[in-house]
C-alpha cells in the first residue's frame, strides 16, 4: 500500500473499474464482429455457389469432345518431342525427320 493514502478497498478498485468495464466492452463487440463476419460469409458462400452451380453445367461433355476429336485415329501417334535448351535445334529435327521418313 501507498503511505498516506487510504488503504480502503474502494481505493484499489476505483481507478481499475474503467479498465475492466473496457475488457468487457470489448469482449462483446468482438464476440459481435465475429458473428456478423461468419453470418456474411455464409451468406457469401452460398450465393457463389448457387452462381457456380448455374455457370458451370456442361450439356454433354462426352458428345462435345468426340465431336471436337471427329473421327481421328487415337490409337496410333509419335511421341514428337522439341529440342531442349542444351541441344542442338538443327540436329534435333534432322533426326525426327529421318525418323519420320522411315
Amino acid at each position: 500500500m501507498i503511505p498516506g493514502k487510504g488503504s480502503s478497498f474502494y481505493s484499489l478498485i476505483r481507478p481499475g473499474l474503467p479498465f475492466i468495464g473496457g475488457l468487457v466492452a470489448l469482449a462483446f463487440m468482438v464476440g459481435s464482429m465475429a458473428d456478423t463476419r461468419h453470418r456474411l460469409h455464409r451468406i457469401k458462400s452460398l450465393q457463389s455457389n448457387a452462381y457456380y452451380d448455374a455457370s458451370m453445367k456442361i450439356p454433354d461433355a462426352p458428345k462435345m469432345l468426340n465431336d471436337m476429336l471427329g473421327n481421328r485415329d487415337i490409337d496410333n501417334w509419335d511421341n514428337l518431342r522439341g529440342p531442349r535448351p542444351w541441344e542442338d535445334s538443327r540436329a534435333m529435327q534432322t533426326e525426327q525427320r529421318k525418323v519420320q521418313s522411315k
